[in-house]
């Protein structure tokens, strides 16, 4: 369990890193030789001899996160840590052992211990990952060519566009509000869905939601026409598989699809079924040939098969349109 306190510094950002090493036997205690062992010490980091930095301030992170979620102190808060060059002076920082591959738990604490630290500051402290700091600074001397956390900090955090932590009952409310969007707008096919897909398209309409600056019910009553044709493309892609595929790759959701499609397209093919008994017995054979002789050409009864296949289709995506347009 983590006791945070303010430090005596300001704090204006966190930023995380990760240890650069999935190997097992790189552990905490290691990576705090590795900073504050004198230049002249080398120890064996991810596979190979690195020399230590000699620092005198200690391990240069406030906070490490082991493979197994386990969070440890390291640098005092009130102590500037020694982590991201140009933006150590307000910021805690963060490591989370790995280079690129994390367990559950390892995120899990992650996202404990940041909404503890934001708790003490209203919830007004940004997150961001090391390699963000390019996105943060016009100077290049700043910028950095590393890659840390090798994850999306905003994605796994659940961050808001201003890297912000999201708060639970913040949370709710704004779920509560893209849901009721959805029903008065009506968006396609949305309750044939299954609970994960649902929850992604409740993402995208929070963000059609939040660009119009919606934040209750009466808003979405306000919207205008163009407000809402907008939000409808926003959310629903104009290729209904294509956009089945793009709420969840792992659910087999292009039933929802095929169904509406089959419905309008069985009596046609009931009606060709139907044709070709009527051509498989002699009575129906005769009909087809009186018919064939009356007509003079073959190619005429192709043509007004083909024309009726496709007025059948036309009629089936104009059905399906309307019906969820």
């Amino acid at each position: 369990m983590i006791n945070f306190a303010k430090p005596s510094r300001r704090i204006k950002r966190i930023f995380v890193h990760c240890s650069a090493s999935n190997r097992p036997d790189d552990t905490i205690e290691k990576i705090k030789n590795l900073h504050s062992k004198p230049k002249n010490i080398s120890i064996l980091w991810n596979g190979k001899w690195v020399n230590c930095f000699g620092w005198k301030g200690g391990v240069g992170y406030h906070y490490l996160v082991d493979y197994r979620g386990n969070i440890e102190t390291g640098r005092p808060l009130d102590n500037i840590p020694s982590a991201q060059r140009g933006f150590n002076k307000e910021s805690i920082a963060i490591c989370v052992l790995g280079d690129g591959i994390y367990c559950k738990a390892q995120y899990n604490s992650l996202t404990h211990l940041v909404s503890i630290i934001n708790e003490e500051y209203n919830n007004t402290i940004p997150i961001y990952g090391h390699r963000d700091v390019n996105n943060l600074t016009d100077d290049p001397k700043y910028y950095t060519t590393k890659t840390c956390p090798k994850f999306d900090v905003k994605v796994k955090l659940g961050l808001d566009d201003n890297n912000l932590l999201i708060r639970e009952d913040k949370k709710m409310v704004v779920s509560a509000l893209a849901l009721t969007a959805v029903k008065k707008l009506g968006v396609w096919g949305f309750e044939k869905l299954k609970s994960k897909a649902k929850d992604k398209v409740l993402e995208k309409v929070n963000g059609v939601l939040g660009k119009y600056g919606i934040t209750k019910e009466s808003d979405i009553d306000n919207l205008t026409a163009e407000q809402i044709v907008e939000l409808r493309k926003e959310v629903v892609s104009a290729d209904k598989d294509m956009f089945l595929a793009e709420l969840d790759k792992g659910e087999d959701l292009s039933k929802t699809w095929k169904d509406e499609y089959l419905t309008v397209f069985w009596p046609t093919f009931l009606v060709l079924l139907c044709m070709v008994f009527l051509w498989s017995n002699p009575v129906g054979k005769e009909l087809f040939t009186i018919v064939t002789d009356f007509m003079k050409e073959f190619w005429l009864i192709f043509v007004i098969v083909t024309a009726s296949g496709c007025g059948c289709r036309s009629l089936a995506q104009s059905y399906i349109n309307k019906k969820y347009k």
